[in-house]
């Protein structure tokens, strides 16, 4: 059964899903649980040229030993990043002053909550563009940094011999 089951997938040219944030999706629920994965879906060449923004993620298995699995769509909506405060921040030239400054600027017309709020977001968005201009991508600098140093080392490994004695 197995084997026909495989040549029909061959053959009706499916393939599977990649599912996102869980390898397993079933458990026996045990002290030392085994975990396999059973639940996949399959679609066509065809659905997934309808649907390339396809999506498929798993939930919490609250009442059964399977992950229940959804397929939906990934939101192309651009929408801003979380703020990720970074502990070095505090040792840069600056720092204190854009808190300052972004913690001083007034919030008028609003209750206490609403105002602490306010002055969250504007400190928020005052340290991301600090941020930007003092530390700029981190992410983009050490890609650069891996790329300067693998350049290095193919320059190191392709010295002539002579060099190398010297």
């Amino acid at each position: 059964m197995m084997g026909r089951f495989r040549r029909l997938i061959k053959e009706l040219e499916l393939q599977e899903l990649e599912l996102l944030g869980r390898r397993f999706t079933w458990s026996n629920e045990r002290d030392s649980p085994t975990l396999v994965r059973l639940d996949r879906v399959l679609c066509s060449s065809s659905w997934e040229q309808l649907f390339p923004e396809s999506l498929l993620q798993s939930t919490a298995a609250g009442i059964s030993d399977h992950c229940p699995l959804i397929l939906g769509l990934r939101d192309n909506a651009r929408c801003r990043g979380r703020f990720h405060f970074e502990s070095f921040w505090p040792s840069l030239d600056g720092f204190k002053e854009v808190v300052a400054n972004a913690w001083a600027a007034p919030v008028l017309g609003m209750c206490p909550i609403e105002q602490l709020t306010a002055k969250f977001k504007g400190l928020t968005t005052a340290l991301q563009s600090w941020s930007q201009k003092m530390v700029g991508n981190a992410n983009t600098k050490l890609h650069q940094a891996r790329e300067l140093l693998h350049q290095l080392d193919i320059a190191q490994d392709n010295r002539p011999l002579s060099d190398l004695e010297a």
